[in-house]
C-alpha cells in the first residue's frame, strides 16, 4: 500500500468516526430536548407551554435534519458548523428578545436576573 493510499484510508477512518460521533451527539440532544420539553411544557401556563413546545420542537427538527444530512451528498465539512451556528443564533435571539415571565411574588428587577435560566438548558441540549 502506498503512502497516499494509506493516508487516504486514515482520513476516511477519522471522518467515519467523526460522523458516528456526531450522530451519537444528536441522539443525546434529541433525548435531552424531549425531557426538557416535557419539563418546560408541564411547568408553564398554557400560553407559555405552547411557546416552549414550539421552541423545543424547532430545535428537535434542526437536530433531526442534521442527523439525516450526515453521510449524504449534502454532508460537507462545514455542515456541522452551519447547524451549530443556527442553533446558537436562535438561542441568542430567544435570550435577547423573549420578555421575562412576570411573577407576582418576585420584584421586577429579579426577573431580568433569573428568568432567562430555562434557556440555558436548551444550550446544554445543543451541546
Amino acid at each position: 500500500m502506498s503512502d497516499g493510499t494509506h493516508q487516504a484510508s486514515i482520513e476516511e477512518t477519522f471522518y467515519a468516526a467523526e460522523q458516528a460521533g456526531l450522530k451519537l451527539a444528536i441522539k443525546g440532544r434529541v433525548i435531552t430536548l424531549i425531557i426538557l420539553g416535557v419539563l418546560l411544557v408541564s411547568t408553564r401556563s398554557a400560553e407559555q407551554a405552547v411557546k416552549f413546545g414550539l421552541a423545543v420542537t424547532g430545535f428537535l427538527v434542526l437536530g433531526l435534519c442534521h442527523f439525516y444530512v450526515i453521510g449524504t451528498v449534502w454532508d460537507k465539512r462545514w455542515t456541522k458548523y452551519l447547524f451549530l451556528s443556527v442553533d446558537i443564533l436562535l438561542l441568542s435571539l430567544a435570550v435577547a428578545v423573549v420578555p421575562p415571565e412576570a411573577r407576582a411574588s418576585v420584584p421586577q428587577i429579579f426577573m431580568f436576573k433569573f428568568d432567562v435560566y430555562p434557556y440555558y438548558f436548551l444550550i446544554l441540549g445543543v451541546a
